[in-house]
């Protein structure tokens, strides 16, 4: 079985370190690394997402996020899932490209 590969982008450092902590505890899933900063810029995500060839980024974004960089990331990466986890951990949303 092939494992699933995620990338931990910013967010704050205890939920970071707690979600790592539950993929560790999971075999089939790993973390390929991690993207870190004030807000870790777009290049910077894409440049992290082609290196480690991840399945999944979770990253922390604003609720009021603009959308257009949501859809640049999967676009740019079209089998990627999107796990965005908005201000202080109060919300979740899962972004995927989806064939209409």
């Amino acid at each position: 079985m092939k494992r699933i590969r995620v990338l931990l982008g910013d967010m704050p450092r205890l939920l970071r370190e707690l979600i790592d902590g539950a993929i560790a505890a999971t075999a089939d899933i790993a973390v390929v690394g991690t993207v870190v900063g004030a807000v870790a810029a777009h290049e910077q995500v894409a440049s992290s997402l082609e290196r480690t060839r991840a399945d999944v980024l979770i990253i922390g974004m604003p609720d009021d996020a603009d959308s257009e960089q949501i859809a640049r990331l999967l676009y740019a990466q079209p089998r990627l899932r999107l796990v965005t986890i908005g201000d202080a951990g109060r919300s979740t949303a899962l972004h995927e490209l989806r064939p209409i």
